[in-house]
């Protein structure tokens, strides 16, 4: 491989491993910022049109609903009591500009209409995942 390629495949990995630690460390600020009462912070972590989905509670679309939330009567006696969000090492895969984070379906799932749910979504069709994998390392 002569430098050139080398440079290149170099800079594609350190960008890769940028991606993931960046990745990461949005993950890892999620607890502290929605544990604390941070609304603002806590809601800016998504997207500006993403959506919080709580199963059969409620489902949260964008910065405003979502600051409502981490405001709300509910979250704060959540947080007041002592609830904490715990973020799970999460499984990353990276391909382009796209990437996909999963963790744990251990401690985050319920049954709807009789079928287990959980939080990690399949990218492809939008619900959770039927693979059967109950965690990712």
């Amino acid at each position: 491989m002569d430098l050139e390629s080398t440079v290149r495949a170099l800079e594609k990995r350190v960008g890769e491993l940028e991606d993931r630690l960046a990745i990461y460390q949005l993950m890892y600020t999620y607890g502290p910022a929605a544990d604390s009462g941070s609304a603002k912070a806590a809601a800016h972590l998504w997207t500006a049109d993403g959506v919080y989905d709580v199963a059969d509670v409620a489902a949260m679309t964008g910065h405003r609903e979502l600051e409502q939330m981490y405001e709300g009567k509910t979250h704060q006696a959540l947080i007041h009591k002592g609830a904490a969000h715990l973020t799970a090492s999460p499984h990353v895969v990276i391909n382009g500009d796209r990437a996909v984070a999963t963790s744990t379906t251990a401690r985050r799932r319920w049954t709807r209409h009789g079928a287990l749910q959980h939080h990690l979504i399949d990218p492809r069709t939008g619900r959770p995942s039927a693979s059967g994998v109950l965690s990712a390392r």
